[in-house]
């Protein structure tokens, strides 16, 4: 592969900080890498990002047929083993967020929106993690990250037949603001957008269907 850009490199950087870029690529990439400091810090953060995330990865296995729509969605560029796209499948996603500069996007979707002016943020980025119930069951995850710009990324997976959410966030001064909508498809999906309003300040994120039912909620602790 010849030499990449700095475009070329951000790209890629989502997958060689997961480890997943095959050979050429990823010599490639690091030579670019080697020359330019600010990619080097680009690919550092991601790094960061994709190590915390992979603490995160749940012991149970998401439904069938879940690591290929999501992987094929984000033009993943080589074939890993069944099991690991299951484990990684979540934490690309997450990772590709950033990667792809924080814009509103969900599984299938792609929302065309300027974001928001970024909230006051910790001047220590953190990743906030925060597990999505419904009926009594675990229902997905969502993760605040408190950099700038402040991001929320949700995987969902719940057994109502709504097929569109919108999301509800509230402060732990009682504020409630919704930031946007997204699909399900048979009862799950993915998503992701910036958010002005300061991470930390999260209590809970929650799940309503247009008729008004609170379809799952998750609870933030900081």
């Amino acid at each position: 592969m010849a030499d990449v850009t700095c475009e070329e490199f951000r790209e890629l950087a989502s997958e060689l900080a997961l480890g997943i870029l095959p050979g050429r690529e990823r010599a490639a990439a690091l030579a670019h890498r080697d020359r330019c400091s600010t990619c080097r810090e680009h690919l550092d953060a991601l790094t960061t990002i994709s190590d915390d995330l992979r603490t995160l990865v749940p012991d149970t296995e998401p439904p069938v047929g879940f690591e290929t729509r999501l992987l094929d969605h984000l033009h993943a560029r080589t074939r890993v083993q069944r099991r690991r796209r299951r484990l990684l499948a979540t934490i690309t996603a997450a990772a590709l967020v950033i990667a792809a500069g924080l814009g509103g996007w969900s599984l299938g979707t792609l929302t065309q929106h300027q974001p928001p002016t970024a909230a006051p943020v910790s001047p220590s980025p953190r990743l906030l993690t925060a597990t999505f119930t419904a009926d009594h069951r675990d229902a997905g995850q969502a993760f605040a990250y408190t950099g700038t710009p402040p991001w929320i990324y949700m995987a969902v997976d719940t057994e109502h037949d709504t097929t569109t959410v919108s999301c509800q966030l509230q402060t732990t001064d009682g504020h409630l603001v919704t930031i946007g909508q997204f699909q399900l498809s048979n009862g799950y999906g993915y998503w992701g957008t910036p958010i002005n309003l300061d991470p930390t300040t999260l209590a809970t994120a929650r799940l309503i269907a247009t008729n008004g039912t609170i379809i799952a909620t998750a609870t933030f602790t900081t």
